[in-house]
């Protein structure tokens, strides 16, 4: 680690290795390798002399959940009620997942 946090090979290693792991199951080995490299590579150039925030492990499940109940909903109430049961939260929080998500979609048509 320097001063400023994560040295930028250290994250790089990490990334590749992450992506090689997830990918090896799914292409050969070169492919895999080529496809982690890539992975790597794109998100440091995206975030090159950015700060980031690395969120935790809990911020990555309420994420994967909030696609689920987005592509769940029927939009009907019942839905949203059946929802919120599931996933242990209140009926509220099921709309305002569902409207980000919305406003999202919304944004991304304009672009």
């Amino acid at each position: 680690m320097t001063r400023q946090g994560v040295h930028w090979m250290e994250l790089a290693d990490t990334l590749e290795g992450l992506a090689l792991q997830t990918l090896a199951p799914l292409l050969e080995r070169e492919q895999a390798l080529l496809a982690a490299e890539q992975i790597a590579i794109g998100l440091l150039e995206r975030y090159r002399g950015a700060q980031l925030y690395v969120h935790s492990e809990a911020a990555i499940a309420r994420r994967r959940r909030d696609r689920m109940i987005v592509e769940q909903h029927d939009g009907t109430v019942a839905s949203a009620r059946a929802l919120a049961a599931c996933y242990d939260i209140h009926e509220m929080h099921v709309y305002r997942i569902i409207a980000r998500a919305q406003g999202r979609e919304r944004a991304d048509r304009r672009r």
